[in-house]
């Protein structure tokens, strides 16, 4: 489990940051420190929850060890592979670096990690990949990732349902949305003790809801009003994978709240 706070450090960690702070033993020096390192953390289950460092990830799913081998073996069979792998690698290193001048990506479609893009692009050419393969790619794994992470979290999981059940937009208050979703809420979670909650983590989960095809327009100089809708991407007209159980578990309440389901569960 990754706390917010230590997301919000790997954000800062993996595209760089820095912080200052004063110098020990002293009254008026300042001492500054900037960081920037690549990060690996594994996990039985996604472990990465917030939609800013998933803009920063790469998910790997590892394939079922079919054999097994002791650390001698690996080990020595590392050693004798280490001359081979060290060629292939400064290999594509020089190959990349004299076509990656050359590797142009719109602005539009340049993600979070522009200089990985760049690089990733140039990769994927020198193995032959027709250019925007990389980006194809890598947006499709951000987006996994962002499903994972909309289905687990309560305000992503609240505005689904209601979207599949209730109507495919809504536009009002963060007052009204907050009363229209609380029968959506997942059983057995903690629900948002005030508007205000409710339109910071519609502003913190924006960008992944709008990635998945729910577009969320929050106005606060307009007396805070939301403006959500569907553009189109994510058919609602039957449950996604993993939803059914969730719809079937939660219908008697829906249907308490006078709100018909769009199919038959």
């Amino acid at each position: 489990y990754l706390s917010d706070p230590m997301q919000d450090r790997m954000c800062s960690l993996g595209t760089g940051g820095g912080f200052a702070t004063r110098t020990l033993y002293s009254t008026s020096e300042e001492t500054a420190v900037e960081l920037q390192r690549p990060i690996i953390v594994n996990g039985i289950v996604g472990v990465v929850t917030r939609p800013d460092l998933l803009d920063r990830t790469l998910i790997l799913e590892l394939p079922q060890l079919i054999e097994r081998k002791t650390s001698k073996e690996l080990k020595d069979e590392f050693e004798k592979d280490l001359p081979t792998i060290l060629v292939g690698l400064l290999d594509l290193l020089s190959k990349v670096l004299n076509l990656l001048p050359s590797i142009k990506i719109s602005p539009k479609q340049l993600p979070r990690m522009g200089d990985f893009a760049h690089c990733g692009e140039a990769v994927y050419q020198v193995y032959g990949n027709e250019p925007g393969k990389f980006l194809s790619d890598f947006k499709e794994n951000r987006l996994k990732g962002i499903r994972c992470t909309l289905d687990t979290s309560i305000v992503g999981t609240a505005l689904s349902s209601d979207l599949e059940f209730n109507k495919d937009s809504f536009e009002g208050t963060i007052k009204t949305l907050l009363h229209e979703l609380e029968p959506h809420k997942p059983e057995g979670e903690s629900w948002f003790k005030s508007p205000r909650a409710l339109g910071d983590q519609l502003r913190r989960y924006g960008p992944a809801l709008r990635l998945t095809g729910i577009d969320v327009k929050v106005n606060y100089l307009a007396e805070r009003m939301v403006k959500i809708f569907e553009k189109g991407k994510v058919n609602y007209d039957k449950p996604r994978p993993g939803e059914v159980k969730r719809f079937i578990s939660n219908s008697d309440k829906m249907k308490s709240f006078g709100w018909k389901p769009k199919f038959d569960i």
